[in-house]
């Protein structure tokens, strides 16, 4: 298996990119054209893979303002550059240095990524306590996104997680959907990590109620019937992936696989999923791109392309099904 430091690469911005650095960290303070402009260079320099004159400009940044906003926006960004190139001990330190002068909102945004960092180091106790921190946010948004990294953190340590409730409030209630499809899953990957497929089905078709109508109601469909075909609901599962080509299909022909979730990806350990999301979030192509965007895309995902797939573990289970009673 992967080692879980190497599976959490890039998982550092993860929660700090799909809160959003705006929303945690607000406006930028006036007077601070400079270090706008420094941040601005810092991301021309992402996109074109220019790393070196990327960290120039936020060691500008840092080095300036360290305790502003900017400070901190710069910091978190040098942190996941640092991580997606397996700096671990780099990360470590920005971050460190940034939570000894931030506050309020940045606080809040150098917290959770200290909870990811705290997980790739398979300290999970420490993570959550970075993640309680982050909870006392005013921000509804960071609340609810800390209560999700409590959650993951307890799965990759192979525990039960404790804020079962909390999950659920954000996957019936929470805002965007991308938020809301990320509690519901985990929730649902929680039960069934538990022996509770039960209740793990049960909350993914609250999900899929709760995400009609919005970009992420086949992903939701498609998460069932895994679930469902997980479960030993062979024909169940039949069902949901036919409905699944009905609604959202047919599969597009010659799609390209590789550069995003897969079948195998899905229903791997958590650990292996980890590894996977992480994999190809330090391998995309623009680092610029926050994870905010990163893991909307990611998670939001053409489902009906997996359909073939699916369809062809159903009819793999149902022969073998069929051999055992002969």
């Amino acid at each position: 298996m992967r080692d879980v430091a190497r599976g959490w690469r890039g998982a550092l911005v993860g929660l700090v990119g799909l809160l959003g650095v705006a929303l945690l960290l607000g406006a930028p303070t006036a007077g601070f054209a400079s270090a706008s402009s420094q941040m601005r260079q810092a991301r021309f320099a992402l996109v074109r893979g220019d790393e070196a004159t990327a960290r120039r400009a936020l060691e500008n940044v840092r080095g300036d303002t360290p305790a502003s906003a900017r400070g901190i926006e710069a910091s978190v960004l040098l942190a996941d550059l640092h991580f997606s190139k397996g700096r671990t001990s780099e990360a470590s330190k920005v971050l460190s240095e940034a939570a000894a002068v931030a506050s309020g909102h940045p606080a809040t945004a150098v917290a959770l990524a200290r909870g990811w960092l705290e997980v790739s180091h398979g300290t999970p106790q420490k993570a959550r306590a970075h993640f309680r921190m982050a909870g006392q946010s005013p921000s509804a948004f960071a609340r609810a996104f800390a209560q999700v990294g409590q959650a993951w953190a307890a799965l990759a340590a192979g525990q039960p997680i404790e804020n079962a409730a909390a999950l659920e409030d954000i996957a019936r209630r929470g805002q965007p959907p991308a938020l809301r499809f990320a509690a519901g899953w985990t929730l649902a990957r929680a039960y069934s990590s538990q022996g509770d497929g039960k209740r793990a089905l049960r909350e993914l078709r609250r999900l899929r109620r709760g995400l009609r109508h919005t970009t992420y109601e086949d992903d939701s469909e498609l998460a069932l019937g895994l679930a469902q075909l997980e479960s030993g609901r062979v024909r169940q599962a039949r069902r949901t992936f036919r409905r699944l080509e009905r609604r959202f299909g047919p599969p597009r022909d010659g799609v390209m696989r590789g550069h995003t979730l897969e079948i195998r990806d899905l229903r791997d350990s958590h650990a292996g999923l980890i590894a996977r999301i992480s994999d190809l979030y330090a391998s995309r192509s623009n680092h610029a791109m926050g994870l905010l965007a990163f893991l909307a895309s990611l998670l939001d995902r053409h489902a009906v392309d997996d359909v073939p797939g699916a369809q062809a573990l159903t009819e793999a289970a149902l022969a073998g099904a069929m051999a055992v009673r002969r």
